[in-house]
């Protein structure tokens, strides 16, 4: 606790002075203030001024306290705001975009790099505890790994607003089969409940997150994409722009309810969220000129046919969120993979298909 200072009188209410009227060096002591503006300061040895009561006085001194302050700190140079680039240098980072810019295209870039809040299961969490469970460092982030079996490694990528939890079924089975199956949750998602939630993501960071996991491995025999995880998993292998530091390859690929093009996840979310075509518009030129981009560039069909990898696509007939016409199975080009179209199955129940399992399966061992 501070000491009052050695000329306050015990009568002026003094009993603790704020530090900032104390004396000390570079600060000038109660009675010569006073004394050079001609008033007699109140509580020093000669008595106070009936002229002036000693809440004028504090106030006073605060006030010429804050002014020297506000004075001396305007004089401080600012340092230059700093700007966060990716990894490859270019300056998309969705952070940065939302500070930059107006309130219509922060609320865009917002929803479109929010992955959709899924409520946590018990069940998958209760599954995930019995796997074994390590983390990949990420870009400043812990990626939640999961691991079951034992034999040659197949990485599970979920999709946006999905988890690892999602993958269980499939990743169970692997095991049974003898496959090492790796899961894991990608940036901005949670298996299981966590203190630390990261809030976006977007495609290009789920390219980085899975080709981080699979150099953490030491490699991998195959890898399993949905939907976005699909693509994200596609264009890293094939080293499109922004993943050409993230290009990894493996023996075996496979890719499930996989849209055709960027165009076509984006005509999805616009119709999810009721946007019209002037806000698409502003989306997909925004997403272009912030990521240094071109959307049609990312065509999953053109970039199957750049990787080595044997390929098979699986697509549910009852995909609920795009048309046939709008996934992978129908633009892929002839010979580039094999491909599997599940009757009855929709988007997300293709990960709980006998038929779908039994035939990633079968692909992987062959």
């Amino acid at each position: 606790m501070p000491q009052r200072p050695d000329h306050a009188d015990p009568d002026a209410g003094l009993q603790c002075a704020p530090p900032f009227l104390q004396t000390g060096q570079g600060k000038t002591p109660p009675a010569e203030l006073f004394a050079q503006t001609g008033q007699q300061c109140p509580g020093g040895k000669a008595g106070r001024s009936p002229d002036i009561p000693i809440r004028f006085s504090l106030s006073l001194r605060m006030v010429l306290f804050f002014v020297a302050e506000v004075t001396k700190s305007s004089n401080v140079p600012k340092a230059p705001p700093k700007v966060p680039t990716c990894l490859n240098g270019h300056k998309c980072c969705i952070l940065w975009q939302m500070k930059q810019e107006g309130a219509e295209y922060s609320r865009l870039l917002r929803m479109f790099a929010t992955p959709p809040a899924v409520p946590l299961s018990e069940g998958e969490m209760n599954a995930l505890k019995k796997a074994d469970m390590f983390t990949v460092g990420f870009e400043g982030w812990d990626l939640p790994c999961y691991g079951w079996g034992e034999g040659k490694t197949v990485l599970l990528c979920h999709g946006w607003g999905s988890r690892a939890g999602h993958l269980t079924l499939l990743a169970r089975a692997l095991a049974q089969a003898g496959f090492r199956a790796i899961a894991f949750d990608a940036p901005a998602h949670h298996s299981l409940p966590v203190e630390r939630k990261k809030e976006y993501s977007n495609m290009f960071e789920f390219g980085r997150a899975i080709a981080r996991v699979v150099r953490s491995l030491g490699g991998v025999h195959a890898v399993f994409g949905h939907s976005l995880g699909a693509m994200a998993s596609l264009f890293a292998m094939a080293a499109y722009p922004h993943l050409e530091e993230s290009s990894f390859s493996c023996p075996k690929l496979v890719l499930a309810s996989t849209p055709a093009s960027t165009r076509h996840v984006i005509g999805n979310f616009c119709r999810i969220h009721s946007l019209d075509e002037s806000q698409r518009r502003t989306l997909e030129d925004d997403l272009q000129t912030q990521f240094a981009m071109a959307l049609d560039d990312y065509d999953c069909a053109a970039a199957l046919k750049t990787i080595p990898s044997a390929a098979m696509v699986i697509q549910g007939a009852n995909d609920e969120y795009f048309a046939p016409e709008e996934t992978l199975a129908h633009s892929a080009a002839s010979g580039s993979a094999r491909i599997l179209v599940i009757a009855g199955c929709g988007h997300n129940r293709i990960l709980a298909s006998k038929q779908a399992i039994s035939q990633t399966i079968d692909f992987l061992k062959s």
